[in-house]
């Protein structure tokens, strides 16, 4: 009999220890009570899904702590538009894209009148997120070399790694190339790879090919002179980094400067 008491109590202790919490229901809440401590469950649809696909479980100290701070932090509306800094979808829907970047050649430059050695770069664009994982956009690209520039337009799609890295593959297109020692032919080709941290900083592996057709008269001692007909095209190999978002607004504001500066003092 003592045993048929004991097992009667403990059952009705468990039942009791399971019953649904009075008064502290919010939208579709589901809440039991487990030894001593609520644990909070929210339905899918109410939370918003982070980039790795897991969703938030809430377990309070108390039955009757406020749950609505919780859901409005994690349900909180993407912004719009990002001004300096990406984010992937779940932080906004647009960004700009502000990179300057600085590559060095790899491969060896045949032609000495193609001086490609070094590429100082800038891109200015916006991007959209598609969803989580990619977004899409463009750039508009300067480069100054050295011994000229060029210009063009670049398609970006980029990947979202995790919240904070990403992989952007950028192929594009030179409307203008020159030197002082030649006219380039366009259009060329120009195209980047860069893993970016932070939105702040990236590491780029960049190609540029270059078409050119110039001739030139060179001086003989012994005789008359003669023309000289160089054409192909120059395919140069980078590695290289790039500041984005704030670091590289400033980067190019004090480059800017610089040059500004620079140009003053040779006048």
């Amino acid at each position: 009999m003592t045993r048929l008491l004991f097992s009667i109590s403990a059952v009705v202790l468990l039942l009791s220890g399971l019953t649904p919490l009075r008064g502290q229901s919010i939208q579709k809440k589901t809440a039991f009570r487990v030894g001593f401590r609520p644990v909070e469950l929210y339905p899918k649809q109410n939370l918003s899904r982070p980039l790795d696909g897991s969703y938030k479980i809430f377990l309070l100290s108390e039955g009757n702590e406020d749950t609505s701070s919780n859901v409005a932090a994690t349900t909180k509306k993407p912004k719009r538009f990002r001004f300096l800094r990406g984010g992937p979808k779940s932080v906004c829907e647009w960004f700009t894209i502000t990179e300057l970047g600085l590559s060095l050649r790899i491969n060896p430059n045949r032609n000495s009148l193609v001086p490609q050695n070094e590429n100082l770069n800038l891109e200015l664009g916006l991007m959209k997120n598609l969803n989580h994982r990619y977004a899409i956009g463009g750039t508009f690209y300067g480069a100054t070399f050295q011994d000229g520039g060029g210009l063009g337009i670049k398609p970006r799609f980029r990947w979202w790694l995790t919240p904070k890295l990403s992989l952007d593959v950028s192929p594009g297109i030179l409307f203008y190339s020159q030197t002082q020692s030649y006219p380039g032919k366009v259009p060329g080709f120009t195209g980047h790879m860069g893993l970016n941290i932070g939105d702040f900083f990236a590491l780029t592996g960049q190609l540029e090919a270059i078409r050119y057709d110039y001739s030139y008269l060179s001086a003989s001692n012994s005789g008359p002179d003669f023309l000289i007909t160089n054409k192909g095209t120059d395919v140069a190999w980078y590695g290289g980094a790039k500041l984005g978002a704030y670091p590289g607004v400033i980067a190019s504001i004090v480059l800017l400067g610089l040059a500004i500066a620079i140009t003053e003092t040779w006048n």
